[in-house]
Protein backbone atom coordinates (compact mmCIF):
# COMPACT_ATOMS: atom_id res chain seq x y z
CA UNK A 1 0.00 0.00 0.00
CA UNK A 2 2.77 2.42 0.90
CA UNK A 3 4.53 1.66 -2.33
CA UNK A 4 1.37 2.43 -4.28
CA UNK A 5 0.90 5.81 -2.49
CA UNK A 6 4.52 6.63 -2.96
CA UNK A 7 4.20 6.00 -6.67
CA UNK A 8 1.24 8.47 -6.88
CA UNK A 9 2.59 11.16 -4.51
CA UNK A 10 6.21 11.16 -5.45
CA UNK A 11 7.35 13.53 -8.18
CA UNK A 12 10.53 13.74 -10.07
CA UNK A 13 12.39 17.04 -10.15
CA UNK A 14 11.17 17.65 -13.66
CA UNK A 15 7.52 17.02 -12.71
CA UNK A 16 7.85 19.18 -9.56
CA UNK A 17 9.24 22.11 -11.55
CA UNK A 18 6.46 21.79 -14.13
CA UNK A 19 3.81 21.80 -11.40
CA UNK A 20 5.28 24.95 -9.80
CA UNK A 21 5.31 26.73 -13.14
CA UNK A 22 1.64 25.79 -13.74
CA UNK A 23 0.58 27.04 -10.29
CA UNK A 24 2.47 30.31 -10.83
CA UNK A 25 0.72 30.87 -14.16
CA UNK A 26 -2.73 30.31 -12.60
CA UNK A 27 -1.98 32.76 -9.77
CA UNK A 28 -0.83 35.41 -12.22
CA UNK A 29 -3.93 34.97 -14.36
CA UNK A 30 -6.22 35.32 -11.33
CA UNK A 31 -4.42 38.46 -10.19
CA UNK A 32 -4.60 39.93 -13.68
CA UNK A 33 -8.28 39.33 -14.13
CA UNK A 34 -9.12 40.28 -10.50
CA UNK A 35 -11.73 37.59 -10.44
CA UNK A 36 -14.23 37.63 -7.57
CA UNK A 37 -16.23 34.41 -7.67
CA UNK A 38 -18.44 35.47 -4.75
CA UNK A 39 -19.97 38.62 -6.27
CA UNK A 40 -22.24 39.46 -9.18
CA UNK A 41 -21.26 41.87 -11.97
CA UNK A 42 -22.24 45.48 -11.27
CA UNK A 43 -23.99 47.58 -13.89
CA UNK A 44 -22.37 51.02 -13.79
CA UNK A 45 -24.43 52.45 -16.63
CA UNK A 46 -25.43 56.07 -15.89
CA UNK A 47 -29.12 56.09 -16.92
CA UNK A 48 -29.52 59.78 -16.01
CA UNK A 49 -26.81 60.74 -18.48
CA UNK A 50 -28.41 58.49 -21.11
CA UNK A 51 -31.83 60.13 -20.57
CA UNK A 52 -30.24 63.58 -20.81
CA UNK A 53 -28.59 62.69 -24.12
CA UNK A 54 -31.85 61.31 -25.50
CA UNK A 55 -33.72 64.48 -24.50
CA UNK A 56 -31.09 66.59 -26.24
CA UNK A 57 -31.55 64.57 -29.42
CA UNK A 58 -35.28 65.27 -29.42
CA UNK A 59 -34.85 69.06 -29.12
CA UNK A 60 -35.86 71.06 -32.22
CA UNK A 61 -32.89 71.94 -34.36
CA UNK A 62 -33.90 75.61 -34.71
CA UNK A 63 -35.94 77.90 -32.50
CA UNK A 64 -38.60 80.11 -34.03
CA UNK A 65 -37.24 83.62 -34.49
CA UNK A 66 -39.25 86.11 -32.50
CA UNK A 67 -39.10 89.88 -32.37
CA UNK A 68 -37.98 90.90 -28.92
CA UNK A 69 -37.06 94.48 -28.19
CA UNK A 70 -35.89 93.65 -24.67
CA UNK A 71 -32.91 91.61 -25.91
CA UNK A 72 -33.93 88.39 -24.17
CA UNK A 73 -33.48 84.91 -25.62
CA UNK A 74 -36.22 84.46 -28.26
CA UNK A 75 -36.58 80.86 -27.19
CA UNK A 76 -37.45 81.70 -23.58
CA UNK A 77 -41.21 81.73 -24.13
CA UNK A 78 -41.06 78.47 -26.09
CA UNK A 79 -39.03 76.75 -23.38
CA UNK A 80 -41.34 77.98 -20.63
CA UNK A 81 -44.40 76.69 -22.46
CA UNK A 82 -42.87 73.41 -23.65
CA UNK A 83 -45.05 70.36 -23.04
CA UNK A 84 -47.84 72.55 -21.57
CA UNK A 85 -51.21 72.18 -23.25
CA UNK A 86 -53.54 75.10 -22.65
CA UNK A 87 -57.22 75.32 -23.39
CA UNK A 88 -58.01 77.80 -26.19
CA UNK A 89 -58.80 81.29 -24.93
CA UNK A 90 -62.52 82.05 -24.81
CA UNK A 91 -63.00 85.52 -26.30
CA UNK A 92 -65.59 87.88 -24.87
CA UNK A 93 -66.41 91.54 -25.39
CA UNK A 94 -63.55 93.73 -24.24
CA UNK A 95 -62.29 97.28 -24.46
CA UNK A 96 -58.60 97.22 -25.51
CA UNK A 97 -57.99 100.24 -23.30
CA UNK A 98 -58.69 98.17 -20.17
CA UNK A 99 -57.06 94.81 -20.99
CA UNK A 100 -54.16 93.82 -18.73
CA UNK A 101 -50.83 92.47 -19.99
CA UNK A 102 -51.68 89.00 -18.68
CA UNK A 103 -54.94 88.88 -20.61
CA UNK A 104 -53.26 90.07 -23.82
CA UNK A 105 -50.78 87.24 -23.32
CA UNK A 106 -53.59 84.72 -22.87
CA UNK A 107 -55.11 85.95 -26.13
CA UNK A 108 -51.86 84.98 -27.85
CA UNK A 109 -49.91 88.25 -28.14
CA UNK A 110 -46.14 88.31 -27.68
CA UNK A 111 -44.27 90.52 -25.23
CA UNK A 112 -43.18 92.98 -27.92
CA UNK A 113 -46.77 93.33 -29.16
CA UNK A 114 -48.12 94.00 -25.66
CA UNK A 115 -45.40 96.58 -25.06
CA UNK A 116 -46.23 98.24 -28.39
CA UNK A 117 -49.92 98.61 -27.48
CA UNK A 118 -49.01 100.01 -24.08
CA UNK A 119 -46.52 102.50 -25.58
CA UNK A 120 -49.07 103.65 -28.15
CA UNK A 121 -51.67 104.40 -25.51
CA UNK A 122 -49.13 106.26 -23.37
CA UNK A 123 -48.21 108.53 -26.30
CA UNK A 124 -51.42 108.81 -28.33
CA UNK A 125 -54.11 108.20 -25.73
CA UNK A 126 -56.96 105.72 -25.74
CA UNK A 127 -57.91 103.61 -28.75
CA UNK A 128 -61.36 104.82 -29.88
CA UNK A 129 -62.32 102.52 -32.76
CA UNK A 130 -61.73 99.13 -34.33
CA UNK A 131 -60.13 100.85 -37.35
CA UNK A 132 -57.62 102.60 -35.10
CA UNK A 133 -56.83 99.29 -33.35
CA UNK A 134 -56.33 97.54 -36.72
CA UNK A 135 -53.78 100.14 -37.84
CA UNK A 136 -51.46 99.49 -34.91
CA UNK A 137 -48.22 98.04 -36.32
CA UNK A 138 -48.04 95.44 -33.55
CA UNK A 139 -51.49 93.96 -34.35
CA UNK A 140 -51.42 91.27 -37.04
CA UNK A 141 -54.22 90.87 -39.57
CA UNK A 142 -54.97 87.37 -38.24
CA UNK A 143 -55.33 88.60 -34.66
CA UNK A 144 -57.55 91.51 -35.68
CA UNK A 145 -59.85 89.18 -37.64
CA UNK A 146 -60.15 87.00 -34.52
CA UNK A 147 -61.05 89.80 -32.11
CA UNK A 148 -62.82 92.41 -34.21
CA UNK A 149 -66.24 91.02 -33.37
CA UNK A 150 -65.48 91.30 -29.65
CA UNK A 151 -64.14 94.86 -29.56
CA UNK A 152 -66.11 97.50 -27.68
CA UNK A 153 -65.10 101.05 -26.88
CA UNK A 154 -66.59 102.49 -23.73
CA UNK A 155 -66.92 106.19 -23.02
CA UNK A 156 -65.28 107.25 -19.80
CA UNK A 157 -67.62 108.35 -17.06
CA UNK A 158 -66.93 109.98 -13.76
CA UNK A 159 -67.06 107.39 -11.00
CA UNK A 160 -69.95 107.86 -8.63
CA UNK A 161 -70.19 106.91 -4.99
CA UNK A 162 -73.31 106.05 -3.08
CA UNK A 163 -73.26 109.39 -1.23
CA UNK A 164 -72.88 111.61 -4.31
CA UNK A 165 -76.62 112.09 -4.68
CA UNK A 166 -76.91 113.36 -1.09
CA UNK A 167 -74.59 116.28 -1.74
CA UNK A 168 -76.58 117.88 -4.54
CA UNK A 169 -77.66 121.48 -4.05
CA UNK A 170 -81.43 121.82 -3.63
CA UNK A 171 -83.07 122.75 -6.88
CA UNK A 172 -80.52 120.97 -9.11
CA UNK A 173 -81.62 117.95 -11.13
CA UNK A 174 -80.27 114.85 -9.36
CA UNK A 175 -77.89 112.62 -11.32
CA UNK A 176 -78.86 109.02 -12.02
CA UNK A 177 -77.50 106.58 -9.45
CA UNK A 178 -74.91 104.22 -10.91
CA UNK A 179 -76.33 100.75 -11.60
CA UNK A 180 -74.40 97.96 -13.34
CA UNK A 181 -75.72 94.55 -14.37
CA UNK A 182 -72.94 92.18 -13.38
CA UNK A 183 -73.41 89.45 -16.00
CA UNK A 184 -73.43 91.76 -19.02
CA UNK A 185 -71.04 94.52 -17.92
CA UNK A 186 -67.82 95.03 -19.83
CA UNK A 187 -64.50 95.60 -18.11
CA UNK A 188 -64.80 99.31 -18.89
CA UNK A 189 -68.23 99.59 -17.27
CA UNK A 190 -67.03 97.80 -14.14
CA UNK A 191 -64.32 100.42 -13.78
CA UNK A 192 -67.04 103.00 -13.09
CA UNK A 193 -67.30 101.38 -9.66
CA UNK A 194 -65.25 103.07 -6.99
CA UNK A 195 -62.20 100.95 -6.16
CA UNK A 196 -62.36 98.84 -9.34
CA UNK A 197 -59.45 99.44 -11.69
CA UNK A 198 -58.17 97.60 -14.79
CA UNK A 199 -56.84 94.62 -12.82
CA UNK A 200 -60.02 93.93 -10.84
CA UNK A 201 -62.35 94.56 -13.77
CA UNK A 202 -60.38 92.10 -15.88
CA UNK A 203 -60.39 89.50 -13.10
CA UNK A 204 -64.16 89.84 -12.60
CA UNK A 205 -64.89 89.36 -16.31
CA UNK A 206 -62.46 86.44 -16.53
CA UNK A 207 -63.93 84.69 -13.48
CA UNK A 208 -67.48 85.32 -14.77
CA UNK A 209 -66.59 83.59 -18.05
CA UNK A 210 -64.94 80.73 -16.15
CA UNK A 211 -68.09 80.19 -14.07
CA UNK A 212 -70.50 80.58 -16.95
CA UNK A 213 -72.04 83.63 -15.30
CA UNK A 214 -72.77 84.78 -11.75
CA UNK A 215 -75.88 83.34 -10.12
CA UNK A 216 -75.41 85.30 -6.87
CA UNK A 217 -73.78 88.66 -6.22
CA UNK A 218 -71.78 87.24 -3.32
CA UNK A 219 -69.78 85.12 -5.80
CA UNK A 220 -67.77 88.29 -6.36
CA UNK A 221 -66.01 87.43 -3.10
CA UNK A 222 -64.43 84.49 -4.94
CA UNK A 223 -62.57 86.84 -7.29
CA UNK A 224 -58.89 86.78 -6.36
CA UNK A 225 -57.81 89.72 -4.22
CA UNK A 226 -61.26 91.32 -3.85
CA UNK A 227 -61.62 92.06 -0.14
CA UNK A 228 -64.87 92.10 1.81
CA UNK A 229 -64.54 95.84 2.41
CA UNK A 230 -64.44 96.56 -1.34
CA UNK A 231 -67.28 94.11 -1.96
CA UNK A 232 -69.44 95.92 0.59
CA UNK A 233 -68.68 99.25 -1.09
CA UNK A 234 -69.64 98.22 -4.63
CA UNK A 235 -72.54 95.84 -3.97
CA UNK A 236 -75.19 98.63 -3.71
CA UNK A 237 -74.50 99.57 -7.33
CA UNK A 238 -74.80 96.07 -8.81
CA UNK A 239 -77.77 94.17 -10.21
CA UNK A 240 -77.91 90.61 -11.51
CA UNK A 241 -79.78 88.79 -14.27
CA UNK A 242 -79.28 85.03 -14.56
CA UNK A 243 -81.13 84.18 -17.77
CA UNK A 244 -77.95 83.73 -19.80
CA UNK A 245 -76.08 81.34 -17.49
CA UNK A 246 -73.95 78.90 -19.51
CA UNK A 247 -74.75 75.29 -18.62
CA UNK A 248 -72.93 71.98 -19.06
CA UNK A 249 -74.91 69.00 -20.36
CA UNK A 250 -73.98 66.19 -17.94
CA UNK A 251 -75.31 63.57 -20.36
CA UNK A 252 -72.78 64.58 -23.04
CA UNK A 253 -69.88 66.29 -21.26
CA UNK A 254 -66.59 64.44 -20.85
CA UNK A 255 -64.42 64.58 -17.74
CA UNK A 256 -62.17 67.22 -19.30
CA UNK A 257 -65.15 69.53 -19.91
CA UNK A 258 -66.62 69.15 -16.43
CA UNK A 259 -63.35 69.75 -14.62
CA UNK A 260 -62.90 73.13 -16.32
CA UNK A 261 -65.61 74.57 -14.07
CA UNK A 262 -64.07 76.14 -10.93
CA UNK A 263 -66.49 74.28 -8.63
CA UNK A 264 -65.87 70.79 -10.07
CA UNK A 265 -62.68 68.90 -9.21
CA UNK A 266 -61.28 66.06 -11.28
CA UNK A 267 -62.47 63.27 -8.97
CA UNK A 268 -66.01 64.70 -8.94
CA UNK A 269 -66.06 64.98 -12.75
CA UNK A 270 -64.79 61.42 -12.97
CA UNK A 271 -67.53 60.16 -10.63
CA UNK A 272 -70.29 61.95 -12.61
CA UNK A 273 -69.14 60.51 -15.94
CA UNK A 274 -68.52 57.00 -14.57
CA UNK A 275 -72.00 56.86 -13.01
CA UNK A 276 -73.53 57.91 -16.33
CA UNK A 277 -71.54 55.25 -18.19
CA UNK A 278 -72.67 52.55 -15.75
CA UNK A 279 -76.34 53.52 -15.28
CA UNK A 280 -77.23 55.39 -18.45
CA UNK A 281 -78.16 59.06 -19.02
CA UNK A 282 -79.23 61.21 -16.09
CA UNK A 283 -82.95 61.94 -15.94
CA UNK A 284 -82.40 65.05 -13.82
CA UNK A 285 -79.47 67.09 -12.56
CA UNK A 286 -80.36 66.00 -9.03
CA UNK A 287 -79.37 62.44 -9.95
CA UNK A 288 -75.69 63.35 -9.66
CA UNK A 289 -76.18 63.18 -5.89
CA UNK A 290 -76.37 59.40 -6.32
CA UNK A 291 -72.62 59.43 -6.82
CA UNK A 292 -70.45 59.22 -3.73
CA UNK A 293 -68.67 62.54 -4.29
CA UNK A 294 -71.54 65.02 -4.74
CA UNK A 295 -72.77 66.25 -1.37
CA UNK A 296 -75.83 68.46 -0.85
CA UNK A 297 -73.58 71.48 -0.35
CA UNK A 298 -71.66 70.86 -3.56
CA UNK A 299 -74.87 70.13 -5.45
CA UNK A 300 -76.35 73.50 -4.47
CA UNK A 301 -73.26 75.23 -5.87
CA UNK A 302 -72.96 73.41 -9.20
CA UNK A 303 -76.59 72.56 -10.06
CA UNK A 304 -77.35 75.98 -11.67
CA UNK A 305 -74.52 75.34 -14.12
CA UNK A 306 -75.65 71.86 -15.19
CA UNK A 307 -78.40 70.48 -17.42
CA UNK A 308 -79.51 67.11 -18.80
CA UNK A 309 -80.36 68.36 -22.29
Amino acid sequence: MRNVLRDYLTFTNKERNGLLVLISILVLVLIYLKLDFGSEPVDNTDMAEFASEMEALTQPANWENDRNSEGSDPSSESVANKNITKDPYVFHQFDPNYVTDDEWREMGLKTWQIKGIRNYREKAGDIRSAEQFEKLHVVTDAFFETVKGHLVFEEKHEKLSKTDSKDKVRGEEPEAILSIELNSATAGQLMDLKGIGPAFSSRIVKYRNWLGGFIRLDQLREVYGLKDSLYAEIIPFLTLQTKGIAKININKAMISSLRKHPYIKWNTANAIVNYRDQHGPYESVEDIMKTDLVSKELYSRIAPYLSVE
